[in-house]
């Protein structure tokens, strides 16, 4: 039985290198560094990343002398919205909160919430809610990582077509038409009764008007700059060589930021002219006024002069009957 237990421990030996080494990725929250990776075992616990560097200094004390809790008062924010220290809380717990608080808005407490349980459960749509809150935080970039480690991890989960929706819209909202068109046929056509996560729209659906609202957009926009015809990639490729663009005939972002940059000229324009437009109509007002005042008094003048000379030749005809008169009575 000795033995028995030798082989054991030194075949438990031999394997612990090789288990730790083949650990696995997942993401977890540092209060100074934001989202990391950490290796999990297959145990379920996490394995701490070696220290490098320096050693720790000691704590600085208090004014009383006693040492000060650091690390505390760094994470207290973070305890008050977040269950630290529950151990038995589960992940599910951790995802709910973290969804009322991203419903609130308050989305940094949401991303330790979901970030959280994604590291002690890692789950796709944990992950997907991650890049969600990262959105809505501004982190564009780690959003993209985020959503693009679903569809390489977690290709076949139900929130893949959701991760895809979200790098379209995110090219979309960043005037990378070209793309962002690219990506919502990829969508339409590899997941095609794919749902949105949140409100269970079928993405082909939406994938077919958003494609149809750029394209609308570019169009009417284009048509209005003095850019005729209905084909689009006719009207980027005229766009493109009236301002001096490589001729792509396509709506990459170079093309939709000068188009938009043109529009917001036209508009600028159209507005400096009906304020024109008004101020002229306002100067019109005035000197009709003015003009049908003075025509007003030049027409009193007249009948005045008119009543003057008439009482001067009645005048006139008095003097000569008083005139004639006189004449008689002499």
């Amino acid at each position: 039985m000795r033995h028995l237990f030798a082989i054991i421990a030194g075949i438990a030996a031999v394997c612990a290198p090789a288990w730790v080494a083949h650990a696995e990725k997942v993401m977890v929250y540092d209060e100074e560094k934001g989202i990391i990776f950490v290796e999990k075992a297959a145990d379920g616990t996490i394995i701490q990343p070696k220290q490098v560097g320096a050693p720790k200094s000691p704590a600085p004390k208090s004014k009383g002398g006693s040492p000060a809790s650091t690390t505390a008062s760094r994470s207290s924010s973070a305890k008050e919205d977040i269950h630290l220290d529950r151990a038995k809380d589960p992940p599910e717990l951790y995802f709910k909160s973290g969804l009322e608080y991203f419903k609130n808005r308050n989305f940094e407490s949401a991303l330790r919430n979901f970030t959280h349980a994604d590291s002690v459960d890692p789950k796709p749509e944990y992950t997907l809610w991650v890049g969600k809150t990262l959105r809505q935080l501004g982190r564009f970039d780690r959003m993209l990582f985020t959503m693009q480690r679903i569809l390489s991890v977690y290709p076949e989960s139900d929130v893949a077509d959701d991760a895809l929706f979200e790098i379209a819209f995110y090219r979309q909202s960043a005037g990378d038409y070209d793309s962002a068109i690219a990506l919502y046929t990829k969508l339409a056509e590899q997941y095609p009764f794919g749902t949105s996560y949140s409100n269970s729209e079928p993405f082909r659906d939406i994938a077919k008007e958003q494609r149809q609202a750029m394209k609308a957009e570019m169009v009417s926009t284009l048509k209005l700059l003095g850019f005729p015809g209905d084909e689009a990639a006719d009207l980027y490729t005229a766009f493109q060589k009236a301002h001096g663009m490589p001729l792509t005939g396509r709506a990459d972002r170079e093309t939709v930021r000068a188009v938009k940059a043109a529009h917001q000229k036209y508009l600028e324009e159209e507005a400096a002219k009906t304020r024109l437009s008004a101020r002229l109509a306002r100067h019109e007002v005035w000197a009709y006024a003015v003009g049908s005042f003075v025509i007003i008094n030049l027409l009193i003048a007249v009948l005045l002069r008119i009543r003057i000379v008439a009482r001067a030749r009645q005048l006139s005809s008095l003097r000569q009957v008083l005139s004639d008169l006189n004449t008689k009575s002499l």
